[in-house]
């Protein structure tokens, strides 16, 4: 005979009978409990409560003692039965009122009661005691939180994702598919939209920052909920207008090198980002200047050039052969500023 429990309180009984492979139709093991540990009550052996294994059949029953006679209780789930020489027995220790520690005794006999053929222990009965582990408690941690942009930009999409982990409990945050993300997120007192990812181990929220939020402050939470566990992190940030740059692209020359004596163009394509946009130069003002031999050119035309950058033109002056033109196009736009210095040799 040998009992055991999980930490649910479910009890196993496993009794082994190698005398018979398998039950004979006029036999049946059962399994007596005394869960007051009184004698004086229940049957003439003190057991209120029983689990007979029949050749097909397995139920929980009570004693009643009024008329002498176990009454099967069916709304006690049971399972097991009886195979390869034991019988096996599996139900919860609610169905004996929860009790912690009882006694019990085991027999195997004819069905109709005449005659038993063996009785465990052969004196007295067993006692034994539930151990019950300590409840796990499942939780979840975020371990780093992640902004990007840091800070956030008016006008662009701002995007915060918390590595989740699950604490004291197998496997990753969602691993199984049933993780949840939730998020929150306002500006001013206003609530500002957004969509959210959830993958392994990870939540992450996208928020749509308006393009009037700068020097705004957008304040929410990020949170994940797993097997009945739940976890939230806040995160605040001031919204801060982008910076503008400007740079230079592709250059464009005609012709490709200047010549003595001819106009020269000089073409430079220029493109404004502001935060992680980027689009051409549409407007602003451009300043072209050259030098050949420490003398100031005069140019012909410095203009922008719609989605296309700036355009700067200058005479060259005659007998310059062989001398540098050393030049630069300075480009404002949008409150900054590009400088673009160049060195050409005349022809």
């Amino acid at each position: 005979m040998t009992v055991s429990n999980d930490d649910a309180g479910k009890l196993t009984f496993a009794i082994e009978i190698p005398s018979h492979q398998t039950l004979p139709a006029d036999k049946e093991v059962l399994v007596a409990f005394d869960t007051d540990r009184n004698a004086s009550t229940g049957t003439a052996r003190g057991n209120e409560f029983a689990v007979f294994v029949e050749t097909n059949s397995i139920g929980f029953y009570r004693f009643d003692q009024a008329n002498g006679l176990y009454n099967i209780v069916p709304a006690v789930p049971v399972a097991g039965g009886y195979s390869n020489g034991a019988a096996r027995i599996e139900f919860n220790r609610s169905a004996l009122g929860g009790v912690s520690i009882f006694d019990f005794e085991s027999t195997a006999r004819r069905a109709d009661g005449s005659t038993v053929d063996d009785l465990a222990p052969n004196t007295g009965t067993w006692t034994y005691e539930v151990k019950i582990g300590p409840p796990v408690t499942r939780k979840l941690a975020i371990r780093s939180l992640n902004r990007q942009p840091n800070p956030p930009l008016p006008g662009e999409r701002f995007t915060v994702s918390a590595t989740v982990v699950r604490v004291g409990w197998a496997g990753r945050f969602n691993g199984d598919g049933n993780g949840n993300g939730f998020c929150a997120g306002r500006i001013g007192g206003r609530r500002v939209e957004w969509s959210g990812v959830v993958s392994a181990g990870r939540v992450s929220c996208q928020f749509e920052i308006p393009a009037s939020a700068a020097g705004k402050r957008i304040t929410g939470s990020i949170g994940a909920t797993d097997g009945g566990a739940e976890v939230t992190r806040l995160f605040s940030a001031r919204i801060v207008a982008p910076k503008v740059t400007l740079t230079a692209g592709g250059t464009s020359l005609a012709p490709r090198q200047p010549e003595a004596g001819r106009k020269f163009y000089y073409a430079l394509t220029v493109f404004v980002h502001t935060g992680q946009s980027e689009k051409r130069l549409q407007s602003g003002n451009v300043e072209c200047k050259a030098r050949v031999a420490g003398r100031a050119l005069e140019n012909f035309e410095e203009r922008i050039l719609k989605k296309e950058g700036v355009r700067c033109g200058w005479e060259i002056p005659p007998g310059t052969a062989g001398r540098s033109m050393i030049g630069s196009i300075v480009v404002r736009s949008e409150g900054t500023t590009l400088r673009h210095p160049f060195t050409r040799r005349i022809r």
